[in-house]
């Protein structure tokens, strides 16, 4: 198990890996830091950018741009994570035909995927009371990080939003191990149980894939992962 550590720098290299994903590393002037990161995180950031990032092993915990000196340094936890409270999103939209590419790195069967992945779809946050007409290549979703087993009041009550699913995700570096491991963890996923947008129907069943993944892939860093519950906008 790798302790948290942190570094405040300037990239000085980012590159796509040899077997799929990115990386990038930061100096301080008196050591170098390759971590992992999503593809968003890679297109972001640009070789100079000045930056301070937390992390274990490769695995980035938090990321803020700028230098922070070790007085200031950054919390562990991911700003994404607010568990059991609903994060609204305004998300890119993944779909067979239309984003061929990066749909079929999925393995899934599907028209069209939802899911909280960081590096198949962009997630920018948004406030649920001023929601516009989001158009047809985006979408609201409303997201819940640790989920309690029963579904959201505040959100079925709200009626704008239904339920999409669970997703499980990597903390770290917001990869899903259902969408974006090309089925390569069917020891503890049933791809073809799935629901019709990739996503596991029922807490119940996510939570028993969260725990056949740690126990079938112990060296899998993606099977290390939370349970998110997606609720998607309908506009009536």
């Amino acid at each position: 198990m790798y302790a948290y550590d942190f570094i405040a720098g300037r990239i000085v290299r980012k590159k796509k890996k040899l077997f799929g994903g990115w990386c990038m590393t930061i100096s301080d002037g008196q050591r170098e830091v390759t971590v992992d990161i999503a593809l968003i995180q890679y297109e972001r950031f640009s070789v100079g950018d000045e930056m301070t990032i937390g992390f274990m092993g490769r695995r980035i915990v938090n990321i803020r741009p700028g230098i922070r000196a070790e007085d200031e340094r950054i919390p562990e936890a991911n700003p994404w994570r607010t568990p059991g409270k609903p994060v609204f999103t305004c998300s890119s939209r993944l779909r067979r035909n239309e984003e061929a590419e990066l749909w079929a790195c999925t393995g899934l069967d599907r028209d069209e995927i939802i899911t909280f992945d960081h590096d198949l779809c962009e997630h920018m946050p948004v406030d649920p009371l001023a929601l516009e007409p989001p158009g047809r290549d985006r979408q609201y979703l409303a997201v819940v990080v640790a989920p309690s087993p029963v579904p959201d009041a505040a959100l079925e009550a709200d009626g704008r939003f239904e339920p999409a699913g669970y997703d499980l995700v990597e903390e770290a570096t917001g990869i899903s191990a259902i969408t974006n491991c090309g089925r390569g963890l069917e020891d503890a996923i049933d791809y073809d149980a799935l629901n019709a947008f990739g996503l596991i129907g029922t807490y119940q069943d996510a939570r028993k894939v969260q725990k056949a993944l740690v126990k079938a892939y112990p060296e899998e860093p993606h099977a290390d992962c939370d349970i998110v519950a997606i609720w998607r906008f309908v506009e009536k």
